[in-house]
């Protein structure tokens, strides 16, 4: 727990229990434990502060701030035991459709499979088209009722114990809202969950996972038709990711009516309402603007030629161009902007930069190639601003930018170039495409761009995204990196994957091409008891090379 966050109304941070543990600690754990056995959890405990945080700059009504709850740190020590208990189980519960807070999930896969989707809309040609809709929900967190939350945890198969602990913490809550430091009168909610409280976001992920049950059934009973890559391939109805909902389905009136008649049911029993006026849907250039129209005014959301952006990220219709990142430009001159680069050491400035550079750039690097004049202009951002030039005084680099990026060991400062930064980052995403075939990502990309070896010798493709394009680019130096770990052998090319180490794909040093021929995979070149047939070995390679094999 992050010692010094903001209090609850007691105003003792948790570094005060950190440090007075010895102290404090023993009545605590027996009072946490005392609930886990059937006691109540006191009032008093469960007073919540309200802080209004300003979602703009000059808020004009109550809808422009954001609530967040200050909670005593007692409670969420509560709070977390729950949500230790919850964690292992989620993602056998949960769905691979959501990502977040679950273990082993992450918030690119959800930004990496949307982009896909998008292309392959973009790039069908099938009679009938597709739509994607991004659905907003009014204050979603705020309008969750108590009843579905408590049919959700259920619905989950959680024990009663804790089930009571959660409705009771949830239900028990008192609040009092802070204005110029003033707190209000307390007063009591009726529905809704806490922003602020650790146990929220996972009782939101089960929420939402009674929508996904929904569009299930609906796909199941043949009124849903999901976006698929190729006939009978992975449907992708949909992607969630906290309160962000992206929906996908062929773009027909009969299948908007079940998108509004499964939304309607959701929000009849969760007490969610969609946001019609944010809520924008897009269709396949292959949807017949007739279609189009009617399937816009059916639902009232707002059409639109494309997805802007989707989790923070720009949603690439096309190429990646200078324009598609110009505003992680921007973030970074007004961030740089705020600091006094004059007032600055040297030291200082670089390690700004740094942070800068990890705070920004990593979230959109992990999803995007980024265009190499995106990547120069960042560069020449971080330059100027280590050497303090500004727009009025233009400073010489006393050192050239390729010494600075050599790391602090070998007399540089540390700093990433981006391009290659970026490019680690590939790399990744191409290393979890052979070693994560179960993730539901990898098994997206591998259906739609046709790997059906584990490790292709190629896999380019004209026709993908501009992500695709840059992991095929990097698979010959992947390919490079990676050697096979032995089993059974049936999965494994003997001539043309590395599983010797020390030696690398080994048809350069085949023998008798004739013998060669005859085998297919590993397990060829065992015997029935699973050892190395020696024999066929020493006719397809040379004594050395058997030796070097037989250590395998």
């Amino acid at each position: 727990m992050a010692p010094l966050k903001s209090p609850g109304w007691d105003g003792l941070h948790a570094d005060f229990f950190q440090k007075q543990w010895s102290t404090v600690g023993p009545m605590i754990v027996s009072m946490i434990q005392g609930i886990f056995q059937g006691q109540a959890l006191e009032t008093e405990l469960n007073r919540t502060i309200l802080a209004l945080i300003p979602k703009k700059d000059s808020p004009l009504s109550f809808v422009d701030f954001r609530p967040i709850s200050l909670c005593m740190v007692i409670y969420k020590l509560l709070s977390k035991v729950i949500v230790r208990r919850l964690k292992p189980i989620f993602p056998s519960i949960i769905e691979h459709n959501q990502t977040s807070f679950i273990s082993g999930r992450s918030i690119t896969e959800n930004i990496i499979i949307n982009q896909e989707v998008i292309h392959s809309m973009r790039q069908s040609k099938l009679r009938d088209g597709w739509m994607a809709i991004k659905v907003d929900l009014e204050k979603a967190f705020d309008r969750v009722r108590w009843d579905f939350i408590s049919d959700s945890l259920l619905d989950a198969g959680l024990p009663a114990n804790i089930r009571r602990i959660i409705m009771h913490s949830v239900t028990s809550s008192s609040f009092q809202i802070q204005w110029n430091g003033i707190l209000s009168r307390p007063f009591w909610p009726q529905r809704g969950i806490r922003q602020g409280d650790p146990l929220s976001p996972y009782l939101f992920v089960l929420v939402m996972e009674r929508l996904g049950h929904l569009i299930n059934a609906a796909i199941s009973s043949g009124e849903w038709k999901p976006f698929r890559f190729v006939r009978n391939g992975i449907p992708v109805s949909h992607l969630f990711f906290a309160d962000d909902l992206i929906l996908y389905a062929k773009a027909l009136h009969n299948q908007a009516s079940t998108i509004q008649q499964v939304l309607s049911t959701f929000g009849l029993h969760s007490g969610h309402r969609v946001n019609k006026r944010k809520t924008e849907i897009y269709f396949s250039p292959n949807s017949p603007p007739s279609v189009q129209a009617e399937i816009s005014a059916l639902l009232e959301y707002k059409q639109v030629d494309r997805f802007d952006k989707y989790l923070g990220v720009p949603v690439l219709h096309a190429r990646a161009t200078y324009t598609d990142f110009n505003f992680i430009l921007d973030k970074m001159k007004a961030k740089l902007n705020g600091w006094a680069s004059r007032t600055l050491s040297l030291a200082g400035r670089v390690t700004l930069a740094k942070s800068v550079l990890a705070a920004i750039l990593v979230y959109f690097m992990q999803t995007c190639s980024l265009p190499k004049r995106v990547c120069s202009e960042i560069e020449k951002i971080l330059r100027q601003f280590i050497w303090g030039s500004s727009s009025t005084a233009r400073k010489i680099s006393l050192i050239n930018w390729d010494s600075l990026c050599q790391p602090i060991e070998h007399g540089g400062l540390g700093i990433r170039k981006i391009f290659d930064f970026n490019m680690a980052f590939v790399m990744k995403l191409s290393f979890a495409l052979v070693t994560a075939l179960d993730s539901f990502w990898v098994r997206i990309l591998r259906e739609k761009y046709r790997m059906r070896e584990v490790c292709p010798s190629t896999i380019f493709q004209p026709n993908s995204t501009p992500l695709w394009k840059a992991i095929a680019a990097a698979w010959d130096d992947l390919k490079t990196s990676l050697a096979w770990s032995v089993g059974t052998g049936q999965l494994i090319r003997p001539f043309d994957d590395t599983w010797v180490p020390s030696l690398g794909p080994l048809r350069p040093f085949i023998k008798h091409t004739e013998t060669a021929a005859h085998i297919h995979c590993l397990s060829d070149l065992l015997d029935a008891h699973g050892n190395w047939d020696a024999s066929t070995l020493l006719s397809l390679f040379d004594l050395e090379v058997v030796q070097h094999i037989l250590n395998v």
